[in-house]
């Protein structure tokens, strides 16, 4: 049941995928979600909790599922209080401060119909964070290259050590 839920989800995900238009920059629905079918228009967030936690410039996703959308409305992501475009997710790169994420349904006279509820975030931005963020940003592949060096000088100087042979 739980997996056709999901595909019902994911194919009216990419239906509104297909169906918006980007105009001067912004990505805009060219029709109203779901046209008000029942009645009760709600939005909810799909993939958060309401208080998330994330590392220092720790990128991440929200994603929100909008029915009963009336004619007229649109779901509008909002980032700390601001409307940012109308979509059904947002994603906020490299954080340096905590934030918030709501996405609401607004009529054509901005008046709110209805809210997924204020996601919290809180960045994780002490010294050792800020640390951790820095040397992953300046040697995050370098990181890897270095271990494989490492890793090959160790090798050498335990066939060396062996007297040439890797096993004995």
């Amino acid at each position: 049941m739980k997996t056709g839920k999901r595909m019902i989800s994911l194919m009216l995900s990419l239906l509104l995928v297909l169906a918006m238009t980007v105009v001067g920059g912004m990505t805009l629905p060219i029709f109203a979600i779901d046209g008000g079918a029942e009645g009760q228009a709600s939005v909810k967030v799909t993939n958060s909790e309401m208080r998330v936690t994330v590392g220092y410039k720790e990128s991440r996703s929200f994603e929100f599922e909008a029915s009963g959308v009336p004619d007229g409305a649109a779901v509008y992501v909002f980032f700390n209080g601001e409307k940012l475009r109308a979509d059904l997710q947002v994603t906020v790169s490299e954080p340096t401060e905590d934030y918030t994420v709501e996405a609401r349904i607004l009529d054509g006279n901005d008046e709110t119909i209805a809210s997924s509820g204020v996601i919290e975030v809180t960045v994780k931005n002490g010294f050792l964070d800020r640390a951790a963020a820095f040397f992953k940003t300046a040697f995050g592949t370098a990181a890897d290259a270095v271990a494989d060096v490492f890793g090959a000088i160790f090798m050498k100087i335990v066939v060396f050590l062996n007297g040439g042979r890797f096993m004995k």
